[in-house]
């Protein structure tokens, strides 16, 4: 595949590509990761810690908990904030509805403009 890009990108050096290489070519890797943890619970209430839930590395600055609620900071601008958690897997077929709580305080050096909105992926 890097041979396809380099010719299809770059002008190839008269003594040609150099060797592709990967980690375990120079004694590293392997990288396993660790099976992703899935919590068996539907609702949280922070007394404990974040409980799971962790930041999305682009527009979240960084989580805490305080009296037993959850709180993220943006890291600014028009980034927008994102927060997850992974849930053990589920039929949807199986519910009929979905219900999602959430309370948004702003920042009194950022007041809400309206229209917050929060998406579910």
């Amino acid at each position: 595949m890097y041979d396809a890009l380099r010719d299809a990108f770059c002008e190839k050096p008269a003594d040609g590509w150099p060797k592709n290489l990967v980690p375990s070519d120079v004694g590293l890797g392997p990288y396993d990761y660790p099976p992703m943890r899935r919590l068996a619970q539907t609702s949280w209430d922070f007394s404990k810690g974040m409980q799971g839930w962790y930041r999305n590395p682009y527009g979240t600055a960084y989580m805490k908990t305080v009296d037993g609620a959850m709180r993220f900071f943006r890291t600014g601008g028009g980034v927008k904030p994102a927060i997850r958690t992974r849930v053990q897997p589920f039929e949807a077929a199986t519910f009929k509805t979905f219900t999602e709580r959430m309370r948004v305080t702003p920042s009194a050096r950022l007041p809400a403009k309206g229209g917050e909105r929060m998406k579910l992926l």
